[in-house]
């Protein structure tokens, strides 16, 4: 009867325990990952030119535990999917070239911002930005001498 009820009682709190770690899911996003896919989808390589061209410099990329999401939509992600909030520091310099004299326009952003990324039906991964009290952009102009 004492080990009938010693493994009852490790039996309730093993379970729980299993059951959490299972269901965790997991995500192979790194910061590498997240500094190309905002590169590729929000400052891609086709618009930069003789004229105009952005960079950018990362400061810091904090990818938070993923999770994955109720029976509701989020962001026009579809429910079921599994996220991971990132957000993002880093500088957005556009230099344009335009100027008749050849100084050249430079106009950069300090920006932190929170994203979504997840996996699209191929198996690729995309980004949605997030409205947060944690994003920021603020802007700098200046001519080149």
């Amino acid at each position: 009867m004492k080990t009938f009820l010693l493994n009852t009682i490790i039996l309730i709190f093993i379970i729980p325990f299993c059951s959490c770690h299972i269901n965790t899911p997991k995500s192979d996003l790194t910061k590498e990952i997240v500094e190309k896919t905002i590169q590729e989808s929000l400052y891609p390589a086709s618009n930069n030119s003789d004229i105009s061209k952005t960079t950018l410099e990362f400061h810091s990329v904090n990818i938070a535990s993923p999770h994955t999401l109720g029976v509701d939509e989020v962001y026009g992600i579809p429910a079921g999917t599994t996220i991971n909030p990132v957000l993002v520091s880093f500088t957005s310099t556009n230099r344009t070239q335009d100027d008749p004299k050849g100084q050249a326009l430079y106009d950069t952003h300090d920006i932190t911002q929170k994203y979504l990324f997840y996996k699209d039906e191929f198996g690729k991964w995309v980004l949605d930005i997030v409205s947060s009290s944690d994003n920021r952009d603020v802007e700098k102009r200046w001519w080149s001498k």
